[in-house]
């Protein structure tokens, strides 16, 4: 049951991955452009890798939900995940766009893309181990995989998301204080106001009939 939880946790990150990839190739190729181990890398090289990339995703979450061909996809996927570490860990800069993800994104921390790779290579590994020195592969039936990549799919978007997380509770938290200060400050504010509105009137009115 681990083994099959886990091949279909990663079958979902691949599949969702590779989808937003393929639907948003621009984007891709435009995250790739800004990576430093990159940036040196032709426009042509560039345009093939933005293809091949989830196109090598797509073929390694498929082995994966192939018991037979289990292993082989563990190990495809380590692989995989530890590239991704690697241009990770030689990125210069402290916040970027992964251009992996789906929906608009926004720069996240780099160390925040960091953790979640190192939970992909995690996972793949724990896979890759109980697929070598496991119990023998079985047959699995249609119906348990499906399951199986359904019960993951929640966690694989979250997994996938968690940069995006990490960064909006970041900028919550640096702006909590002065949210909080606005709201202690909000009742004081219309109370200043109105005390202060009937005295220059009175005055104002009161002088002028004197004169008169």
């Amino acid at each position: 049951m681990a083994r099959l939880l886990l091949a279909a946790f990663l079958f979902d990150v691949l599949v969702v991955s590779s989808a937003t990839k393929f639907r948003n190739r621009a984007s891709f190729l435009d995250a790739l452009r800004s990576y430093r181990m990159f940036r040196s890398v032709g426009e042509r090289v560039l345009a093939v890798l933005s293809s091949l990339i989830p196109l090598a995703e797509g073929l390694v979450a498929a082995l994966l939900v192939v018991a037979s061909a289990e292993r082989v996809g563990a190990l495809a996927a380590l692989a995989l995940f530890l590239g991704f570490y690697i241009v990770i860990v030689n990125e210069d800069r402290p916040t970027f766009r992964c251009g992996c993800a789906g929906g608009p994104e926004v720069p996240a921390p780099r160390g925040a893309f960091l953790a979640r790779n190192l939970v992909l290579v995690g996972a793949a590994a724990a896979l890759a181990v109980l697929s070598l020195w496991g119990a023998p592969h079985v047959r699995r039936p249609l119906i348990d995989t499906a399951v199986a990549v359904g019960l993951m799919l929640p966690f694989a978007l979250l997994a996938l998301e968690s940069p995006l997380i990490v960064h909006l509770v970041a900028v919550d938290r640096k702006n909590m204080p002065a949210r909080l200060a606005r709201v202690r400050g909000g009742p004081s504010q219309p109370v200043t106001m109105s005390s202060s509105r009937p005295s220059p009137i009175p005055l104002s009115v009161g002088g002028g009939n004197g004169q008169e």
